[in-house]
């Protein structure tokens, strides 16, 4: 008995051994190879938030750094199985930083990151110093509560009639705090009455993207984080050339997002809205509190 366990171990412990060498580093490779994927999913979360211009620089240098972060090649290999998710990750991740930079900076350099590390340490924020016109200025002030509510509507018109004009004076006072009294709210809606600085975003915002439906609104291209470099960036253009500018962007981020983590039917609404809206850039009217069939009211 003993001689055929002899046998039998002189047989198999070197085919045993012969196996481990040529499979263990595969699985090695494997279990580096999940870690990586973890990594590149947690990378996702950490610097898709981007709320300053730091930020942004951080995350398109992450952006060049997962591109090439332990990609399989030659004997860095596992399964199919295993490198199929890693790959799956990788372009989720990109994909993730690309949409955060676009949405920040309203400008598309697609993957390459030297293009959005040389846009971002050229350009400078918005300067919120400089004076504005006195007389922007004042029917700025009188949105607030110590108006009566017919001066508040009256004034809204008046800054909306002043056109890009009224823009510096509408951006220095997003921060104002001041509660008006006044409920006409634009693309946000509530029970209280809203401050000053909430009032001037949404003059903006309308002026720039026009009304959306309530659904739709969280697909908007402005928002306060980007709305003063955008507006920085596209100066030198008409109002009319800016709507035609932001429904592009609009038009973008929606091809983007489609199949990800937005759903074909939602996706053909939404470019749909978007392509009827290029009709109507030219001389949209916007009278307070009288919603029309001009999608910019």
């Amino acid at each position: 008995m003993w001689r055929r366990l002899l046998i039998i171990g002189l047989v198999f412990v070197p085919v045993a051994l012969i196996l481990g060498l040529l499979y263990l580093p595969d699985y090695m490779v494997g279990v580096h190879q999940r870690s990586v994927t973890r990594s590149l999913s947690d990378w996702k979360v950490e610097y898709s938030n981007i709320d300053s211009q730091l930020d942004a620089v951080r995350t398109a240098e992450m952006l060049e750094y997962v591109q090439s972060y332990y990609v399989p090649a030659g004997g860095y290999r596992s399964t199919e199985a295993i490198e199929s998710a890693l790959y799956t990750q990788r372009q989720e991740t990109i994909y993730a930083f690309v949409l955060s930079l676009l949405k920040y900076t309203n400008e598309d350099f697609g993957k390459d990151s030297e293009k959005w590390l040389a846009y971002l340490q050229s350009s400078t924020p918005i300067d919120h110093s400089r004076g504005d016109l006195t007389d922007f200025s004042n029917l700025v002030d009188t949105l607030s509560a110590e108006h009566s509510r017919d001066e508040a509507l009256a004034a809204h018109r008046e800054l909306v009639d002043g056109g890009k004009q009224a823009f510096p004076t509408l951006l220095k006072r997003m921060d104002d705090e001041t509660i008006t009294h006044i409920e006409f709210l634009g693309s946000v809606s509530t029970t209280d009455p809203p401050p000053i600085g909430q009032v001037c975003f949404e003059i903006l915002q309308m002026q720039i993207e026009g009304q959306w439906p309530k659904g739709f609104r969280s697909f908007h291209v402005l928002n306060k984080t980007n709305i003063a470099q955008w507006v920085k960036t596209n100066s030198s253009q008409s109002l009319a050339e800016m709507r035609r500018t932001v429904l592009t962007q609009a038009i973008r981020n929606i091809e983007l997002r489609s199949g990800t983590d937005l759903g074909p039917n939602q996706a053909t609404r939404l470019l749909d809205f978007l392509h009827k809206k290029w009709s109507l850039v030219e001389e949209p009217k916007y009278v307070s509190g009288s919603p029309t069939q001009n999608p910019f009211e």
